[in-house]
């Protein structure tokens, strides 16, 4: 279960995985050409045909452009990170950080 999702409260979507935990489309990752800035993606025929960005015809904008998944291995890095976020402005609730803090010293005192 996610920690926190993106909300009015939120500016940071984080959970854990099966190989530690992810910030899905942070905002401290660099951002990067997405199927909507193009209109292709290779993986996913699908997607083929579509338009590219209206805005930037596919150069790449703030519009069209997302951030990559920040993946993290341990309790301690994922604490770090979301100071960051809470440093670059983003919205982190309390209860996140705590329930964080919570599973870190359970999982410490199981070890």
């Amino acid at each position: 279960m996610a920690y926190c999702r993106f909300s009015y409260e939120s500016d940071v979507y984080i959970f854990p995985t099966d190989t530690g935990f992810e910030c899905c489309m942070c905002s401290l990752y660099e951002k990067t050409k997405s199927i909507f800035t193009t209109g292709t993606d290779e993986n996913y025929p699908i997607f083929k045909n579509l338009p590219p960005c209206k805005s930037c015809k596919g150069q790449g904008c703030d519009e069209c452009m997302i951030s990559g998944n920040t993946r993290m291995k341990t309790y301690e890095e994922v604490l770090l990170h979301l100071e960051e976020h809470v440093k670059n402005g983003d919205k982190v609730p309390e209860y996140a950080i705590e329930r964080i803090k919570k599973e870190m010293e359970k999982n410490d005192k199981h070890t």
